[in-house]
């Protein structure tokens, strides 16, 4: 259906307009404190193939300046290489279909990106979707007169790797507002655009405790056009082909931070410089978080040989520790492979900080499939160190409930299923309960639902330690997997309606049946054990103080 863009970008034409984006970035909780940037510009469009629904823009960003806040002090930076450097956009209708540009940096590349997404807009009201930097989108339109409209972009969609924590409390909340305020001369020539992004975190456990991002960039006409001229070609492939340049996709690129040069800092020297913060007797002070926060991301970009310089010199050996803190932190492949020379267990002192590598890998929201692979590998091959081989599977289901949990991952990817596997098997050879203990804790960090039948047989018929242990594994799973026949169970194990259980597993399953939300009924049903002639005092305690909060 033909849209009412009127003038929009006239073949053989160029525009100039001036381009304004000013990024601040500040603490959610004194929004007075804020650092960001401001880029100036020029941005001439100039469209040199096309007709009236399908058009060939050239892009050319000219007279690029940064400017840092606080301050006002004028930088020279890689922006600069934008200067004289065309880029090309194919727009249809007021869609941004394609954008073609040569070799670039990343951060260039999402530059130009962002500059032709103000391009795109429609003049109908409706909703609509929409891809650019910030992803597939929901969008709204809105007329406020035939010549001013407003964009609001929602449920922005981005595939890509995005690491969350899976533990509530750790995670973010995410405000995002996105939004586009445009103007259109009466014969349809786009003039001016505003467009604003708001992003705010917080943490769920203290929402105190987060930042927020704002971008608003403004685009604005010059008086004037000029003649310019047209590219010959019976389709817009045929035109990019002759103009040497290659298609990229309209999603903001990874930007890769890197060291270049004599004078940039790596891991080893950082690592020096904050060698006193470093000691075990430092552990949980400002100066050794501190030190880890940064530490982390350089050692992301950092290789194994690095790595083993640190973790071999002589005057690190009282940093040993927390340097396996910040490999187990790190989560790449070469970090695991220079840790994995400290996985020993000959010696107390050995094992400490080979189990200090294990938990912090553990706790990591960035787990590899390759160091999920290898840290199987090594379980399979049965350790002869009980402590070290029960900390390696803990580990290591762990590590693949995270996996499961990433985008694209489920408790059905292949390797998920490795790792279960394994657990039930070893666990199905266990004759005492000291070997299926160890396991049982390996599928408690799993957390599975595959293996939920495998777990509630342990409860009800195992000994009264393995019913302890299947009952804290169960305790840690999700609320919503519980339907009536696992309600059952726990009512059964609670009440002892078909035998005797540990007071600890009666008090988990108590738990558990609180966190079902019980009716009126229920939980006075669940009170007159009080009244029973039940004797176990623990559990009348418990079961006093959780109907209580509850």
């Amino acid at each position: 259906m033909y849209m009412p863009f009127g003038d929009a970008f006239q073949l053989g034409t160029e525009q100039t307009y001036t381009y304004v984006n000013e990024v601040r970035v500040g603490d959610a909780r004194n929004a007075s404190q804020i650092v960001g940037y401001l880029v100036k510009a020029k941005v001439h469009v100039a469209t040199i193939w096309g007709d009236d629904e399908h058009k060939l823009l050239l892009l050319k960003v000219t007279n690029p300046s940064l400017y840092t806040t606080p301050g006002d002090l004028k930088h020279k930076t890689t922006l600069s290489n934008v200067d004289s450097t065309p880029f090309y956009m194919y727009w249809n209708l007021g869609y941004l279909k394609k954008i073609y540009f040569g070799q670039e940096d990343a951060s260039l590349a999402n530059f130009k990106k962002g500059i032709a997404s103000l391009f795109q807009y429609q003049l109908l009201d409706g909703k609509y979707v929409e891809e650019d930097p910030s992803g597939t989108c929901d969008v709204q339109y809105t007329s406020h007169s035939s010549t001013r409209y407003h964009k609001a972009k929602n449920n922005c969609k981005f595939a890509g790797d995005r690491f969350e924590r899976t533990e509530y409390p750790l995670r973010s909340l995410t405000r995002t507002v996105r939004s586009t305020d445009f103007t259109v001369s009466t014969e349809g020539t786009l003039e001016k655009v505003v467009a604003q992004d708001y992003v705010k975190y917080l943490v769920n456990a203290y929402d105190g405790l987060g930042a927020f991002l704002e971008s608003t960039t403004k685009l604005e006409l010059e008086t004037g056009s000029k003649k310019v001229s047209i590219v010959e070609g019976t389709s817009v492939d045929e035109v990019i082909k002759s103009l040497g340049v290659q298609e990229h996709g309209l999603l903001s690129e990874d930007v890769e931070t890197k060291c270049v040069g004599d004078n940039c800092d790596n891991l080893v020297k950082l690592v020096k410089s904050y060698k006193k913060g470093l000691t075990n007797e430092r552990i949980g002070k400002q100066d050794s978080s501190a030190a880890l926060v940064e530490l982390v991301e350089y050692g992301r970009q950092t290789s194994t040989e690095d790595f083993l310089r640190l973790l071999k010199a002589k005057t690190m050996q009282e940093q040993r520790g927390q340097l396996l803190d910040l490999l187990g932190a790190i989560q790449t492949v070469e970090a695991h492979k220079a840790a994995k020379t400290l996985l020993k267990y000959e010696s107390d002192e050995d094992l400490l900080l080979a189990e200090r590598y294990l938990q912090a890998l553990a706790v990591g929201s960035r787990p590899k499939k390759a160091v999920i692979e290898d840290l199987l590998e090594m379980a399979e091959k049965k350790p002869d160190n009980n402590k070290f081989y029960d900390t390696l599977l803990q580990t290591l289901g762990s590590l693949a409930h995270r996996y499961a949990k990433l985008s694209g991952n489920s408790y059905d990817t292949e390797l998920v299923e490795k790792v279960k596997e394994f657990l039930l098997k070893q666990l199905d050879w266990c004759k005492k309960d000291r070997c299926k203990e160890k396991f049982i804790r390996g599928l408690h960090n799993l957390k599975s639902p595959k293996t939920l039948d495998v777990l509630i047989k342990l409860a009800k018929e195992g000994s009264a330690k393995i019913s302890v242990s299947a009952m804290k594994a169960l305790r840690s799973f999700s609320v919503f997997l519980w339907n009536d026949e696992f309600k059952a169970v726990f009512e059964d194990i609670f009440f002892q309606v078909s035998k005797k259980y540990d007071s600890s597993a009666r008090a988990l399953a108590l738990d558990i049946l609180l966190d079902l939300k019980p009716d009126y009924e229920e939980l006075m049903h669940l009170i007159q054990l009080l009244k029973s002639s039940d004797k176990t005092y623990e559990v009348n305690q418990y079961c006093i103080s959780n109907a209580h909060v509850g």
